[in-house]
């Protein structure tokens, strides 16, 4: 199979190392409101939820969440904005030369998004981006299903590619002819065009072009 038209890409995992950042904010935000502080390892179980249900599941359902996404947001805000993964600028230029789309399909705020693009020097090559709070969050494939339409292509012209099964599940929901996972997580076998890597950089030998 040949360069799609379309590639969708998730945001925090995929193009942006925010791992720590979301940790850090996450944790300290607890601590202000007096939750009791969430394990690294059951942070980094939950990525890719959307926020509504990341944080009651890791700090439980009884969360006065407003309160809490303004607390997360405060330390979040405060922190250096994370950078973006190896690889990914070129990668985001190669796609632009061969006229290929871009489009960001995200469980992250608006507000987080945009500050955070605003720090890096790729967003001449994004098209669109879609967000879970205008839209409806992944696993559901709204989000990609409004990016073909908004970009005329077709779903078999449409690649998705994400780090988290939620990136994988919407892939599938929205039939993308190819779904690439930057993970090292197990995956279920019964998806299918899902094809796993564990560096974004790999995506560039698969558009059949030279890097």
């Amino acid at each position: 199979m040949g360069a799609p038209e379309l590639v969708c890409f998730d945001w925090d995992g995929t193009l942006i190392d925010t791992q720590d950042n979301i940790s850090k904010a996450c944790i300290a935000a607890g601590i202000d409101l007096g939750y009791k502080p969430a394990s690294q390892d059951k942070l980094s179980s939950l990525v890719g939820m959307h926020a509504e249900e990341f944080f009651p599941a890791v700090f439980g359902h009884d969360i006065d969440f407003d309160s809490f996404m303004k607390t997360y947001h405060m330390h979040y805000d405060k922190l250096p904005i994370a950078p973006l993964f190896p690889g990914v600028e070129a990668l985001l230029k190669k796609l632009a030369s061969l006229n290929i789309q871009v489009s960001i399909v995200t469980n992250k705020s608006r507000h987080s998004l945009e500050m955070e693009l605003a720090a890096h020097p790729i967003e001449q090559y994004i098209q669109s981006k879609w967000v879970a709070e205008e839209n409806i969050a992944k696993p559901s494939p709204v989000m990609i299903r409004n990016a073909q339409s908004a970009h005329h292509v077709l779903p078999e012209n449409t690649w998705m590619v994400g780090d988290a099964l939620p990136d994988l599940y919407a892939g599938q929901r929205a039939e993308c002819s190819k779904i690439i996972i930057v993970s090292h997580a197990d995956l279920p076998t019964w998806v299918d065009h899902v094809l796993q890597v564990s560096d974004i950089q790999e995506i560039l030998p698969l558009l059949k072009v030279s890097s």
